[in-house]
């Protein structure tokens, strides 16, 4: 039998065939598998079976291994590992490790590289006694290095620190108890629920105590143009007009004004419809406004009235009326709406009562 040449980086597995007792004085157990990593030629015994020659990984310092015991012993450093125990063993370790015949090899780890402005949210954080603690999840922000730690993961990866330009804000949520330090540096206590902003300009990378949270660009607004705005806390709802930009505060948001079918269909041809008396239709159609035809419900709703014209607005929060007579610019609040007159196109005031609705000529 010649002798197995074992080379540095390298090691041979061998197994008892029987009791036996090796040459460096050790009792084997038959089936007992040990590693042999003193390099040089060495010959197997006679009750020694080569299992195989194994192979050192090396470690860099962007590169891990991810150890797990199937047995309790001692390990190559010393320390007292159980079955079932997990750990990392780095390049701080040993630049060359060879595993033993009582560990497996989970994973090779990679470094986790934050960079400046990034930050990341790690569940099942290990603690000081090198366990991963259930449930807890901590913060860490760039520019940082790290290896996961075995039962450690990232939450959604990760992520980009929220830049917020000057006319830019954000409205957080908080889901815990925490102390927030504002901008200024003041530090506030929020509890569950709280919902607060904070403008921009600004990089924001929101604590672990933070949950959902909404960004925010002021509205430019023109003149004679406005949006609709609801408070969350009371409900109510108004209008904010321009010329101005608008930032939303951290309890509003915008509300979306319904119309009826009809009301919406007058507005879209210029204040009338129908096909009767051509000379009055064409008159409504140099009013027609090219926004309604894809209107934003948020947008304050505007109708230039024609001069010799007059439109009706009921408000039916307060069941009160308004009549506008043109030319002039109606805007509607939030809880006004136009009335719709009809009126007969043909010469015999009866004729309305046989003709179909589409032959009448609206007006709001």
């Amino acid at each position: 039998m010649s002798p197995h040449i074992i080379s540095p980086g390298h090691a041979l597995r061998l197994r008892a065939t029987q009791v036996l007792q090796t040459s460096s004085g050790e009792t084997r157990a038959t089936g007992e598998e040990w590693l042999v990593r003193d390099v040089g030629a060495y010959l197997p015994g006679v009750f020694e079976e080569v299992v195989s020659m194994v192979k050192a990984v090396t470690l860099t310092p962007k590169l891990a291994l991810h150890i797990r015991a199937i047995d309790s012993y001692t390990d190559q450093f010393g320390r007292k590992r159980h079955v079932g125990d997990e750990w990392l063993v780095t390049d701080e370790d040993t630049e060359c490790y060879i595993p033993d015949v009582t560990e497996e090899v989970v994973k090779v780890v990679r470094l986790t590289v934050l960079k400046p402005r990034q930050y990341c949210v790690v569940v099942d954080a290990v603690g000081k006694d090198g366990r991963p603690q259930l449930g807890h999840r901590e913060l860490r922000c760039g520019p940082l290095t790290f290896f996961l730690q075995p039962g450690e993961r990232l939450e959604s990866g990760i992520k980009n620190a929220l830049l917020l330009q000057s006319d830019e804000a954000i409205v957080v949520t908080a889901q815990e108890e925490l102390d927030d330090i504002l901008p200024n540096g003041k530090k506030v206590h929020r509890s569950p629920g709280d919902r607060w902003m904070l403008n921009g300009p600004m990089d924001y990378i929101p604590p672990i105590e933070v949950g959902a949270f909404q960004t925010r660009k002021a509205i430019p607004l023109n003149e004679n143009e406005g949006i609709y705005v609801r408070d969350v806390q009371t409900g109510q709802v108004r209008s904010v007009l321009g010329p101005q930009a608008y930032m939303l505060k951290a309890n509003e948001e915008l509300f979306e004004k319904t119309l009826v079918p009809l009301v919406e269909d007058i507005l879209k041809k210029g204040g009338g419809i129908g096909d009767t008396n051509i000379r009055k239709m064409a008159y409504f159609e140099s009013f027609v406004d090219d926004s309604y035809k894809k209107r934003d419900k948020t947008r304050v709703i505007t109708y230039r009235c024609p001069n010799n014209c007059a439109v009706q607005v009921y408000n039916y929060a307060e069941k009160t009326a308004r009549v506008v007579f043109g030319p002039d610019l109606v805007v509607l609040d939030p809880h006004e709406t136009f009335n719709v007159l009809f009126l007969s196109g043909g010469p015999d005031p009866a004729a309305h009562e046989s003709s179909s609705p589409d032959q009448y000529h609206q007006k709001s």
